[in-house]
Formats: structure tokens, sequence, C-alpha cells
């Protein structure tokens, strides 16, 4: 008789390798989580936040916390926390403490999630290779009508920048979101 899970993977679809990329902005943020072995969607969220006193950090580590959370629920065993905010890493990675309580308290809860898988590697990425969860981000930005502005048919000559968030060169300010 076959085992009808040879693999290992948990039943529900997930498998015991994923990844996760996290992101947040002032309007809320997006969670994706895929299976490492073929990229394949396990979760993935956007929340809309109305809150006039929370800052970018603190989304960031609430969709971080959100994201593990569902990984321990998915029943995921080993987990690549894909970031991409250098500092956000440095938090993952414990190298450096947010001097915020704020934030100190909700990557205690990081840390602790964190402990209940086999693995657990935080990983710096570009935004480009976030991009489910920049779109999911993007999403909310524009379902609370907070749209780029437009762009004119006039020539223009817009000196292009890197980008804060995402850390993308050669953007011009009215792409960023």
């Amino acid at each position: 008789k076959m085992d009808p899970n040879p693999t290992g993977n948990s039943l529900d679809g997930s498998s015991s390798d994923s990844y996760f990329f996290f992101k947040g902005s002032l309007a809320g943020f997006g969670v994706t989580i895929c299976r490492e072995e073929d990229d394949s969607i396990l979760f993935q969220k956007k929340v809309s936040l109305h809150y006039s006193d929370i800052s970018g950090w603190e989304t960031e580590l609430m969709a971080l916390k959100l994201g593990l959370t569902k990984a321990v629920s998915l029943g995921i065993n080993h987990i690549t926390i894909c970031c991409c905010d250098p500092e956000i890493f440095e938090f993952v990675m414990e190298r450096s403490v947010p001097h915020h309580e704020k934030f100190a308290l909700l990557m205690d809860d990081v840390h602790s999630i964190r402990q209940q898988f086999t693995s657990s590697i935080p990983i710096l990425v570009t935004g480009k290779q976030a991009t489910f969860a920049y779109k999911l981000a993007k999403e909310t930005l524009i379902s609370r009508n907070i749209r780029p502005m437009p762009r004119t048919t006039q020539k223009k000559t817009t000196q292009k920048k890197t980008c804060g968030i995402c850390f993308v060169d050669d953007i011009e300010g009215p792409e960023m979101f």
C-alpha cells in the first residue's frame, strides 16, 4: 500500500518548506505565504488599517506577525521570512532591538511565534522579489482611494529616486506608493 503523503507535506496543501513576503504601509499591509516546492500561494491577505497614529514599521511588524501566525496554523515546519526592509531584517535576525515599546512588543511576539517552527530563516530581499506582498499593499492603498498621482501628457524631466519603501532604484516620485 502506497503512502498517501510520500512527500511529508501536511495534508491541507501546505508544505513543510515555505516562504513568505510581507509589506506594510500607512494604509495597511499585505502577506503572502508560498510553497517553496512550486511557488504556489498557500495564503494571501491584505489588511486595511484605519488608524491615524500608526507607522510604516508598525504595519510591517503586524504583517510579519500575521504571516508567521498563519504559517503555524497551516502546519508549516520550515519557513523562510523574506524581509524587504533592512532594519526589520536586523530586528528579525536579533542583531538589533527596536527602541520604541510598541515595536519591541511586536518583535517579542514575533520571536515567540518563530520558536514554534523547526526552522525560520530570515533573508533580505529586494522590492522586486516581494511582488506578491507589494501588490497587496498597493491594492490596499487603492481600495482606500489613496491613488498615485496621475501622469501628465506633458514632457517632464522628473528626477529618479530610490524608493524608501522597496529600495528599487530609478523610480519616479509619483510611481512610489
